[in-house]
């Protein structure tokens, strides 16, 4: 029963660290560290190493994506940035009948 609330607890977990991801919250790559840690500790105990396997890249990618995101800003994507600018540009100009930009 503790092993079954344990999962469920992770699965929660998960979930906020992708809602707060969308809303670019840096503390989400915190959660996904916890969770990850977790789901690679119930893999492994369950000889799943595939699962494992998975479970610590996404822990390495959720470090990464703390540093990435950097402590003063909410994210340090270019890609994430330009589509912002973009977005901004489009809604402080005439619009087209043209809707890409």
């Amino acid at each position: 029963m503790l092993s079954l609330i344990f999962q469920f607890a992770l699965s929660i977990g998960a979930i906020a660290g992708v809602y707060l991801n969308n809303h670019r919250i840096r503390f989400c790559f915190v959660i996904w560290a916890i969770t990850n840690s977790g789901t690679a500790y119930i893999h492994i105990t369950a000889a799943q190493g595939g699962l494992a396997f998975r479970d610590i890249v996404f822990l390495i990618l959720a470090v990464q994506g703390w540093f990435l995101w950097g402590r003063n800003s909410q994210t340090n994507s270019p890609q994430l940035t330009q589509l912002h600018s973009k977005s901004h540009s489009l809604s402080t100009t005439e619009k087209t009948d043209n809707p890409l930009p």
